[in-house]
């Protein structure tokens, strides 16, 4: 997918229905019997758990300093599950209208497998690791990106390691995001003996000495077929997401990363929920707005340069496209999904709609009991407020055709 990114670096080195929609415990114990039609009506789901209460984590302000660089190596990349600190918040009990799916199970979603792992960032030496996981390369951390020309309007990770899905991280337009660190690719060192990573100011662009405010808004390429290797003038603004936990500091992170306090680890485990809820309207070229998941350890060694991930078919350490907008017809979302040597990389170019009118909702699942799945939603059909979501609403999108 990111071959944009990874042409232009080779060339430069040689709530309305919030109460309806998330619920608290009832009253009563009664429950009611889902109705499950699709695509077209909503299903309504029991809600009989009680609301998650719990203290909203606090956001802690980073700054960055002198680069230097570190490694966790191991044969074996499966990664221990970093715990996280629950937001509080009523039950997400609907479904919703599943406006299109696709689903990544068995051979198509990965699994027991291999990859090459950054050791080294200047010499961008690696190593073989081993996963295990059914649902590897992505139970390790992850991160989401995101490119322009867009407005993300909301974003919720889930996670269910502990046996309930309950929300860990957050992100609303205009407000403060909760457990999640903003980055782009703008840090460069063109010596390639660190990181392109960094923090980036409030449009996504530049780089930012500290955790700033993400404004919500990306924009379009503002020097597309010029020589720039920076996305935000060459392909479209891009940031990445990761959690507020430093790596190497608070908890380590697999692979090489700086040490400069700009490495931050992603999402880690075998089950976690991932919702965006994005505008993606026309733009000047290219106008390829996406949404795409990575492990966190490709961002930290070198999105578009020295990382796991690899070229092409050949996916090494993973690469899930969510939504993203190919240039042969940018009135579609496509999604991809690509690991270790590429053997399978299934996906559809024509997923669903491009959202240019206003906003859709996107729900990833990594459940290491069933497999990878996308889907999008209607634009309110979730109450980004929730703390929780219902295993039944989870089973009902995993089982959406």
């Amino acid at each position: 997918m990111k071959l944009y990114g990874i042409f232009l670096i080779a060339a430069a080195m040689v709530s309305a229905v919030s109460a309806e929609i998330c619920m608290s415990a009832p009253d009563s114990p009664e429950t009611q019997t889902p109705e499950t039609q699709h695509p077209e009506t909503q299903t309504e789901v029991p809600a009989t758990d009680s609301p998650v209460k719990t203290q909203h984590p606090k956001t802690q302000s980073f700054k960055a300093n002198d680069a230097d660089t570190s490694v966790l190596g191991a044969d074996d990349a499966t990664q221990q599950v970093t715990q996280q600190e629950p937001i509080s918040g009523a039950i997400q009990t609907l479904a919703g209208n599943v406006v299109s799916s696709y689903s990544y199970t068995g051979v198509n979603c990965g699994g027991p497998g291999s990859y090459d792992q950054v050791t080294n960032i200047g010499s961008c030496s690696k190593t073989t690791v081993k996963t295990t996981s059914p649902v590897s390369p992505l139970d390790t951390g992850v991160t989401l990106a995101f490119r322009g020309c867009m407005t993300i309007f909301n974003i919720a990770v889930f996670d269910g390691n502990k046996g309930s899905w309950s929300k860990v991280s957050s992100y609303e337009k205009g407000g403060a995001a909760t457990n999640m660190v903003f980055l782009n690719n703008e840090n460069v060192d063109y010596s390639g003996a660190t990181s392109p990573e960094g923090f980036c100011k409030a449009d996504g662009t530049g780089v930012a000495n500290e955790s700033t405010p993400f404004g919500g808004t990306l924009a379009e390429a503002t020097n597309h077929g010029g020589t720039s290797i920076l996305a935000s003038q060459a392909t479209g603004t891009e940031v990445h997401i990761m959690t507020e936990k430093r790596c190497g500091v608070d908890v380590e992170c697999e692979g090489a990363y700086d040490k400069d306090g700009t490495a931050f680890q992603g999402w880690t485990g075998g089950k976690k929920i991932f919702l965006t809820k994005v505008s993606m309207g026309n733009c000047g070229a290219p106008n390829v707005p996406a949404i795409w998941m990575l492990p966190d350890q490709a961002t930290h060694s070198g999105q578009y340069s020295c990382n796991c991930r690899g070229m092409g078919p050949a996916g090494g350490c993973g690469e899930l496209d969510i939504a993203e907008v190919l240039e042969k017809d940018t009135s579609f979302i496509s999604t991809h999904y690509y690991f270790y040597d590429g053997t399978y990389n299934p996906g559809n170019d024509q997923f669903g709609k491009r959202p240019v009118d206003g906003p859709t909702t996107y729900v990833t699942i990594i459940d290491e009991d069933y497999g990878v799945k996308v889907l999008e939603i209607g634009a309110d059909d979730f109450d980004f407020s929730c703390g929780a979501i219902s295993d039944d609403v989870v089973k009902q999108w995993e089982a959406a055709k």
